[in-house]
């Protein structure tokens, strides 16, 4: 047999690497829909939807932990809150930091969102204050108390007319604030474990809240009262509204009446006619350990931690408790796209 010249290299230049771009808490897509942002330890990362790669890692040079972030409804400004209590505003797309402050807040803030003109900034602190930033004029608008314990979750009102802030603590109410005066206009009572999401129909008359105590309650918003309490028999993490203007009779809706998606710890989307509290639709899901459903833990890997809409595609992303984000097209929720492993 001939003598084989063949020879390898012995040194190999790195061309990728595989590592875990999300290691838990906040997801947010942009309103362009072409990128996930998502909390890694240090780093944000943004991943570009059609490769599912990494495009951009924003890092704090503080080397804390990241405890929320947040990008603003143009898609223009990203900030985040690290434990050591700093909020930093990023140019995202050149991952340059533009601007730090102090928070304010005397422990890790845990909840931030922009309202729709991306003038205000909301956080929600673990002292239970919020605090309001005008992010133009930069300087702190607003510090609301009375919540009990963490401010997990604090959502403007779609109608930026309003001023109004809506915000949840270990407490289970759904404080609703009026910005003109910085008072509680209200506290909204329903849920017996911590509220995970709120849902706005598109004229802002009413909102669907969801919770770990397996119910979504529909609010009407200007009697401030609950309308209707769907049992829904899982913990729920996220709850979103199926858009109004879209054909969905081929799973089920048959009305123009309120219709929510709701994700949580069963691992399936499903959906629920808001008046009359039937589910019209679930998915069905690969056989795993003999049954079609994810499983009744919060803990099991199949279990759903958020529901984001991509409205102008028609789609939704999930996030699994696996830290896989999976986008399924609407109406049929057939799987398009994962992310992750």
């Amino acid at each position: 047999m001939a003598k084989s010249n063949l020879q390898f290299k012995t040194n190999y230049a790195v061309s990728s690497t595989i590592e875990p771009f999300y290691k838990g808490g906040k997801v947010q897509i942009s309103k362009d829909e072409k990128f996930i942002f998502c909390t890694c330890g240090t780093r944000v990362n943004v991943l570009q939807i059609v490769t599912g790669k990494i495009v951009h890692s924003i890092e704090q040079d503080d080397q804390e932990d990241i405890t929320s972030f947040a990008l603003s409804l143009d898609d223009e400004i990203l900030v985040t809150a690290s434990k050591a209590l700093l909020l930093k505003q990023w140019d995202w797309k050149q991952a340059q930091c533009t601007r730090s402050w102090r928070a304010i807040h005397n422990v890790p803030i845990a909840s931030m969102t922009f309202d729709p003109t991306a003038t205000l900034l909301a956080t929600g602190g673990c002292d239970g204050t919020i605090k309001l930033w005008d992010v133009v004029k930069q300087y702190c608008t607003h510090n609301l108390k009375g919540s009990s314990g963490v401010v997990h979750l604090v959502e403007f009102h779609p109608d930026i007319s309003l001023l109004q802030l809506f915000s949840s603590a270990s407490d289970c109410g759904i404080r609703m604030w009026d910005l003109r005066s910085s008072q509680c206009l209200c506290v909204l009572q329903s849920h017996y474990s911590p509220v995970t999401s709120l849902a706005f129909t598109p004229d802002g008359a009413s909102m669907v809240s969801s919770g770990r105590d397996k119910i979504c309650t529909v609010w009407d918003l200007k009697s401030r009262t609950a309308r209707r309490t769907v049992p829904v028999y899982e913990a729920v993490e996220s709850v979103v509204l199926l858009p109004e203007d879209e054909d969905f009779s081929e799973i089920g809706v048959k009305t123009k009446e309120i219709h929510f998606i709701t994700a949580g710890s069963k691992g399936v989307l499903r959906v629920w006619d808001a008046s009359s509290a039937r589910c019209v639709f679930a998915q069905t899901l690969p056989s795993a350990g003999g049954s079609e459903e994810g499983g009744e833990e919060y803990g099991d890997p199949r279990s759903l931690t958020y529901c984001l809409p991509l409205p102008s595609s028609l789609r939704l992303a999930t996030v699994t408790a696996e830290h896989n984000i999976l986008l399924y097209q609407l109406p049929s929720f057939t799987t398009q796209q994962q992310v992750g492993h």
